[in-house]
């Protein structure tokens, strides 16, 4: 089908022939939908061509750079069975070809109170987040153009749901005040011996978590959980959410790791309340952080945590978040190992001796470190590593 700019953005005296030309993108878009299941492709062009109609209103120089061999190569590679397009718009003209779409603003949503619709003067206080176009969308179908509307009722839906304690529409989307997190090489080794790395001293691969001069020295994984834990402290202060701390569970948490994580530095972290669910007297209220490298920016840890709050004994109207259901493979394993853990069974006196001989190596540990900073001397690490233990 062939329109024109007239047709898809109007021209002064031009009215019947703009009509016409946008009624014929109308028409090619609906048989693009009826056809596209038959593999019968339309599509549009608008193109600009030196023609009779043209000749009268166009200077000679630039006719002459506008001829009709121009607009060809592309009707037929349109109509080449290699071509996938369908229900596209283009503008072409002295070679240059472009694909035309829609563009909508996010809109706005006008509430009606007490079965009042909304006034003229709240289409003009919403005005400029009406003609918002910072995030826009590209509607291509019927459905699309419905979908956001209903999408917006759905949302408002939920934001008049709510009670005393729990005002969905203030807590969803909520942004915690960015922390930052300093740390150094003792707190990533202290760390890794709290959860029981380096249960073996001579093992090589447990050194790396635990001794800084090791050429492999890293933190372990799970390190990164502790950064955004100074931002989360800011749940009190979340507007909209009003809740007993000592009612707080902690329910599930998601690491991803993006980088590596420095063995020391400093790390800033940002959270939001990304999901707040009806629980009975309680909500869950699933919070999405992320920590970065102060100096590079450089995105190194994101987590998704889980939240059970218990709020009143009333209830909210919202919905619940959908059920996950992981289902187990059907493929035979790949790789299959098996190894036979010992039972170590202690008593209450090596129970004791196991903890005391703990205390001792930090005890020995932070005295080692203490004489390397006050000595000039220069020491193996590795017979520095085995004095210690």
């Amino acid at each position: 089908m062939t329109t024109s700019a007239a047709g898809l953005y109007g021209n002064y005296g031009q009215a019947n022939y703009s009509a016409a030309k946008l009624g014929l993108l109308g028409l090619a878009n609906t048989l693009a939908i009826e056809g596209g299941r038959r593999n019968i492709f339309v599509n549009t062009i608008a193109p600009v061509a030196g023609t009779r109609m043209t000749a009268t209103v166009m200077p000679p120089s630039l006719l002459d750079s506008l001829k009709t061999e121009y607009i060809a190569p592309l009707v037929l590679y349109l109509c080449h069975e290699s071509s996938t397009a369908n229900g596209e718009i283009f503008e072409v003209g002295a070679g240059w070809v472009s694909n035309v779409r829609w563009q909508r603003s996010r809109g706005h949503f006008l509430k009606s109170t007490n079965n009042t619709p909304f006034s003229p003067d709240d289409v003009r206080d919403s005005w400029n987040k009406v003609v918002d176009f910072t995030s826009p969308t590209h509607p291509r179908s019927a459905q699309d153009s419905i979908g956001l509307i209903i999408a917006a009722l759905e949302q408002s839906k939920q934001q008049s749901a709510g009670n005393e304690y729990v005002q969905p529409d203030k807590v969803v989307g909520f942004q915690f005040q960015p922390m930052s997190f300093t740390y150094t090489e003792k707190d990533v080794a202290f760390y890794a011996l709290s959860i029981g790395a380096c249960a073996n001293p001579m093992d090589d691969s447990e050194l790396a978590f635990v001794y800084e001069n090791h050429p492999n020295f890293q933190a372990i994984p799970t390190f990164g959980i502790i950064f955004p834990f100074p931002v989360l402290a800011q749940l009190m202060s979340v507007e909209g959410l009003t809740f007993n701390p000592m009612m707080l569970l902690h329910g599930e948490q998601y690491l991803e790791i993006k980088k590596p994580i420095p063995t020391s530095g400093t790390l800033v972290s940002k959270a939001k309340v990304s999901g707040l669910y009806d629980k009975g007297k309680g909500v869950t209220v699933v919070i999405d952080a992320t920590s970065s490298d102060q100096q590079t920016g450089e995105e190194v840890v994101s987590i998704n945590l889980l939240y059970l709050l218990e709020v009143s004994e009333d209830t909210m109207e919202t919905a619940d978040p959908p059920l996950l259901i992981f289902l187990l493979p059907n493929e035979n394993p790949m790789l299959l190992l098996l190894k036979k853990q010992p039972i170590i069974k202690l008593s209450f006196i090596d129970f004791l001796l196991v903890i005391s001989t703990l205390f001792t190596l930090i005890l020995r540990w932070q005295q080692w470190e203490d004489s390397l900073n006050q000595s000039s001397m220069v020491c193996a690490p590795m017979d520095s590593l085995a004095e210690l233990f």
